[in-house]
């Protein structure tokens, strides 16, 4: 006779296996229904604007961002660092980052359906919770160029000194506030046309000759080109500090003789017979003049008005 083994748990079995099933379905059911219930699309956004700008010159950067392709009750802009930390929350475009200084961020639109948490300042965007969905980011690049604020050691943005006199006239210069990827020295003339691009303070100006020149510290973005002959022709993202100005006096005494070629010359003084003589000049420079005469111990004798001379 064949045996027949009962297995007390088998019943069980089945209406385990039964409930697993339909726990596995109610499971699945829910998820969907809450997939379903999530359905938004944040779309692709883009921009013709350049998304390089100068921030801080001063000029506005406004950057206009088009949204192709969302769906979805609700939105929100999103500006990020690099690291996804949220830096602002602006109502829509154009977006203008002007006055955020140099840096780089970026650009999100966010489409929702109901409430959501975690989207304020300061907070990772990477931890907002709802029913959302994030866009492609647009990164800014803010570069900045300040030129900053210069003055002599001595506290001044003027000097003058005496050039070509074989004396050294350099002097040194305290810069502040300055800042940007690059940086030059550059002399001008007062026409802004650029005489030199010393590397860096001190500066002697001793051998340039008369005139005025002056001086500033360029800051500047990378892409600059400082292929100009003129400052005022620099473009892009650049500034100039003040000037410190410099007045360059000459003062050549020239090279003096009688009127026939002499340096000496000797005269019979207090017979009552004039003694007159005049004199050539040559090379002479400087603003001002006078003549002088010495005794040979260099005692000023008397400064008469002109030649000739009695």
């Amino acid at each position: 006779m064949e045996k027949i083994y009962l297995d007390p748990f088998y019943s069980w079995r089945k209406v385990g296996m039964k409930w697993t099933v339909l726990l596995l379905f109610l499971f699945l059911g829910i998820s969907l229904m809450n997939a379903q219930e999530c359905s938004v699309a944040s779309g692709t956004i883009s921009t013709d604007d350049p998304t390089t700008i100068c921030a801080l010159d001063g000029t506005p950067d406004p950057i206009n961002v088009s949204v192709n392709g969302s769906d979805g009750p609700s939105s929100a802009w999103i500006i990020t660092d690099l690291e996804g930390v949220i830096l602002g929350l602006p109502p829509a475009p154009p977006f203008d980052l002007e006055g955020a200084g140099a840096g780089t961020c970026l650009i999100w639109y966010l489409v929702h359906d109901g409430e959501l948490e975690g989207v304020e300042p300061n907070a990772p965007i990477g931890l907002i919770t709802g029913c959302y969905d994030l866009s492609n980011p647009i990164a800014v690049f803010r570069d900045v160029a300040e030129g900053g604020e210069l003055t002599t050691a001595g506290g001044m943005t003027e000097l003058t000194i005496c050039a070509g006199d074989g004396e050294s006239d350099a002097f040194d210069v305290i810069l502040e506030g300055a800042e940007g990827a690059n940086s030059a020295w550059i002399i001008t003339d007062d026409q802004l046309n650029i005489l030199g691009t010393p590397p860096s303070p001190p500066f002697d100006l001793e051998g340039a000759g008369a005139g005025t020149c002056l001086i500033w510290h360029l800051s500047y973005a990378n892409g600059v080109s400082l292929d100009v002959a003129n400052a005022a022709d620099l473009e892009g993202c650049y500034d100039l500090s003040n000037p410190i100005t410099v007045y360059r006096n000459v003062a050549e005494g020239g090279s003096l003789t009688t009127a026939d070629g002499q340096t000496e010359l000797m005269i019979c003084a207090g017979d009552g017979i004039s003694d007159a003589f005049d004199v050539t000049l040559e090379g002479a420079d400087g603003p001002n003049s006078a003549w002088i005469i010495t005794d040979d111990q260099l005692n000023i004798l008397g400064t008469p008005p002109s030649p000739p001379f009695d």
